[in-house]
């Protein structure tokens, strides 16, 4: 965990998305694979050109639609493929915590306020 705590931000939120590479196909048969799958491009699309507004990113964590990270990870029944569910939302709601922080937004959804740098 030292050397995680040493990375840049950045690098961090590369690491993230890539311990999640290494785990999204274990969600291959579920419901919420293809956005999981978008959520991710979209991860890796904002670390590379920041051209992604925060609450896009965040919608794909959590909306009102309930076809989001978060719900299906909820509604995960499997241990191993809940974990790898979180491990997907942790990665997420880094980069969104990220991405408004960038955007110098003072109010952040409590989902990620709370996420450690």
């Amino acid at each position: 965990m030292k050397k995680f705590d040493n990375l840049n931000i950045d690098a961090k939120m590369v690491y993230l998305l890539l311990l999640t590479e290494l785990v999204i196909d274990k969600t291959s048969q579920s419901e919420g694979y293809e956005i999981a799958l978008e959520s991710l491009n979209k991860a890796w699309d904002w670390i590379k050109y920041k051209n992604i507004d925060a609450y896009s990113l965040y919608l794909y964590l959590e909306n009102m639609d309930e076809k989001d990270i978060m719900t299906y990870m909820e509604l995960e029944e499997d241990p191993d493929l809940e974990t790898a569910w979180i491990c997907i939302g942790n990665a997420l709601a880094y980069i969104i915590r990220e991405a408004y922080l960038y955007e110098k937004e003072k109010y952040l959804p409590q989902t990620v306020s709370d996420i450690q740098k």
